[in-house]
């Protein structure tokens, strides 16, 4: 949300986006904004992979223990319909 509201001010405020770029020495507001983009993607990213592995995991311990308690070993697998 704060990201959302960081980009809505930007957008309708660009020389406040060129003040901070010229106190962190970059050129334009618009690298700073682009920058600043590149960075919280990369964290989301990460945030959704480190997710996805957790939910990985889950699933896979969910899916031994319905394994474990319904065997087929030496049963046809159910045919798909």
């Amino acid at each position: 949300m704060c990201i959302l509201l960081g980009g809505i001010y930007f957008v309708f405020s660009p020389q406040s986006a060129q003040k901070m770029a010229d106190l962190l020495g970059i050129g334009r507001g618009v690298d700073l904004v682009f920058y600043l983009f590149i960075i919280f993607s990369l964290f989301y990213f990460a945030s959704i992979s480190a997710k996805m592995r957790q939910l990985d995991r889950i699933l896979t311990k969910i899916v031994r223990a319905d394994a474990v308690e319904n065997p087929i070993c030496g049963k046809e697998l159910p045919s798909k319909k």
